[in-house]
């Protein structure tokens, strides 16, 4: 079953991370995903250390995982992230490079728009079970 995994809860998550991530937010960059669906990608890709390597590659993979996102999508998120993410959550050039990982890994995905699977309702599944259905690896 999916265990529910979250470093922070909703509250402490910046506003600015919000505001580009949220699936709630008017302005959110597609591959926007909750901190639900968020946590099982984590599990599911096999990042459980949550760092920021391992973040930037998450969120990589979901903003290249949905059809939607463009070139402009990937350089307003690697600006932001660089250069106005609290420190805490701030890449660097190595981030970024996880994240540009990701994003092709997102895109070669046999299955797209991932960020939009509703994990809530898989909850009971195991991890091997969501994997194989979602055509996921947890070497990608």
């Amino acid at each position: 079953m999916l265990p529910f995994v979250m470093p922070d809860s909703q509250p402490e998550v910046p506003f600015i991370i919000r505001l580009l991530e949220s699936p709630n937010s008017p302005v959110a960059l597609p591959g926007k995903i909750d901190l639900y669906g968020h946590d099982c990608l984590h599990l599911l890709l096999n990042c459980v250390s949550h760092s920021l390597t391992e973040e930037a590659f998450l969120l990589g993979f979901t903003m290249g995982n949905d059809i939607k996102t463009n070139r402009l999508h990937v350089w307003i998120y690697e600006f932001v992230s660089a250069c106005l993410y609290p420190l805490k959550y701030r890449f660097n050039w190595c981030h970024c490079a996880a994240f540009d990982d990701g994003f092709r890994q997102g895109r070669a995905a046999s299955i797209l728009n991932i960020n939009a699977f509703d994990f809530r309702s898989h909850q009971h599944w195991t991890i091997a079970q969501l994997r194989q259905h979602l055509k996921l690896s947890k070497n990608d």
